[in-house]
């Protein structure tokens, strides 16, 4: 039998020589690892294969009935199930494509994990196609649960699960968690595996969901990664710099920047229709702001400096610190007798190189403070030995 089946992989590789005399180098060296029998050897250049070209969905269900369907029980099953999930993309229809992936997808749960859990994150992204949230809904949680239960599961997996589940809250229009999953994707995926578009595109939609989601106020973990300077390259620039206003609360460079940029702004309807909501934003993360670049014993602030900071009269210091502390950014207790907002936490903020050198002041400031308790000690430990008689034992005699 198995003689017969590797009779029939090379027969169809070479039938592809014939076909395809520009895919010669990648097909020659698979015939040679089937000839040959090294199916671990093989793995790696078949998927190569399946991800260098673009197959007719003809070619693909060839080469799946073919080919690929023979090496089920040869290769590894986690590639195998990458590979499957190309040949779906042969199906127009998404119910025909989740037919297809289902019963592979419920033999490999006695196999391999992760490459069920893969299957699992493909059928949800057809269930998404198809708008079938609920169902979607249902395959998340599958994922989630078993990716909490299953230890040494593949970060393919973590990775293709937060991408289709941030692709599901982007469809529900919630902000937040197609954020803060586009985050994880992000975490567990090689920059170098995103194509220049996919790079422009979840960048431009991650920077949307920070100006727009109403209780996203930690943007820097965004502004660190590498991918969003992609947005410099194009016709997005504006997004870009109206981020790097908008983390710092800067409000005067925030307006500046879309002064300059107002005609972006205008053609956008989510952002012209939400300028208000902009407005509040910056000046939630100007208060923020200037909380946590103040010494943690010296947070009392004066409702005329966090007017001053954040450009509001000194009525709407209350409605904003409140506002604040309703979104968890800060804890503490407004004065209204003394006109101060006494703060005892801020929101950890993830630090830029701004930050950490605000962080390095502080250590400084507090080394010095370190430095002259220490040196008041040993003074006044001296005029203590100096005015005092000391008396000290040993285990036979005491002296004086």
């Amino acid at each position: 039998i198995h003689i017969r089946m590797s009779s029939k992989n090379i027969e169809y590789l070479e039938r592809q020589q014939t076909a395809h005399p520009d895919r010669e180098q990648h097909l020659e060296k698979l015939r040679q690892f089937c000839k040959d029998k090294l199916w671990h050897q093989l793995t790696n250049p078949l998927l190569e294969y399946c991800h260098a070209y673009n197959f007719t969905s003809e070619e693909l269900l060839d080469f799946h009935n073919s080919f690929l369907k023979d090496m089920e029980t040869r290769i590894n099953l986690l590639k195998y199930a990458q590979m499957i999930a190309i040949v779906s993309r042969a199906y127009s229809n998404s119910k025909e494509a989740i037919a297809f992936l289902t019963p592979i997808k419920e033999r490999m749960s006695n196999k391999d994990k992760s490459a069920e859990l893969y299957l699992h994150t493909k059928v949800a992204f057809y269930l998404l196609q198809e708008k079938s949230f609920y169902e979607a809904e249902k395959e998340f949680k599958t994922i989630q649960r078993s990716l909490i239960l299953e230890i040494d599961i593949d970060a393919l997996v973590y990775s293709e699960f937060y991408k289709s589940q941030a692709e599901f809250f982007y469809k529900k229009n919630n902000q937040k968690m197609f954020y803060l999953n586009a985050l994880q994707f992000l975490a567990y995926t090689p920059e170098k595996s995103l194509t220049e578009k996919e790079k422009i595109e979840w960048s431009f939609n991650m920077g949307i969901a920070v100006l727009l989601g109403k209780d996203i106020y930690n943007i820097t973990e965004l502004l660190e990664k590498e991918i969003l300077k992609s947005l410099t390259k194009t016709e997005h620039l504006w997004l870009y710099e109206v981020l790097q206003t908008f983390n710092g609360g800067k409000i005067d460079e925030f307006h500046r920047t879309l002064q300059s940029y107002q005609d972006k702004i205008s053609s956008n309807p989510l952002l012209k229709d939400n300028l208000q909501l902009l407005e509040t934003k910056i000046r939630l993360l100007a208060f923020v702001e200037l909380v946590f670049s103040r010494e943690k014993g010296n947070r009392n602030l004066p409702f005329t400096l966090i007017a001053s900071e954040c450009q509001v009269s000194l009525g709407e210091v209350e409605l904003l610190v409140m506002k604040a502390m309703s979104l968890k950014l800060v804890k503490g207790e407004i004065d209204q007798v003394e006109q101060v907002v006494r703060v005892s936490w801020v929101l950890p903020r993830v630090l830029d190189n701004d930050r950490i050198a605000n962080m390095k002041k502080r250590i400084e400031s507090w080394s010095g403070n370190v430095d002259q308790v220490l040196k008041l000690f040993e003074g006044q430990a001296q005029e203590l030995v100096g005015g005092h008689q000391i008396y000290y034992f040993t285990s036979s005699k005491q002296h004086f």
